[in-house]
């Protein structure tokens, strides 16, 4: 399973960017990720968020309620994604 994995793994790397860590500032947590749109003039980007599932199971109720009721209020519960942004 974990040959599977790692071949699928793989085959997706060409699509996602490059994780470099994470950077710990003022407070605030932020993920180190390769500038996928470096080198293109005028690129077009869309956020795209995947799953039914929004919190982490170690998140409070109080948080995990909040985000039920922003899935509920967007595509994210029916159709297991949402689109957040883009740029044409």
């Amino acid at each position: 399973v974990n040959d599977a994995r790692a071949l699928l793994l793989q085959d997706l790397s060409g699509f996602v960017p490059t994780f470099f860590g994470v950077l710990e500032m003022g407070g605030l947590t932020y993920m180190k990720m390769e500038d996928v749109t470096k080198g293109y003039e005028r690129p077009c980007i869309i956020d795209i968020k995947i799953g039914y599932q929004t919190w982490a199971p170690s998140e409070t109720e109080s948080h995990i309620a909040k985000c039920q009721r922003k899935d509920k209020a967007t595509t994210t519960s029916k159709l297991g994604f949402k689109i957040c942004g883009m740029q044409v």
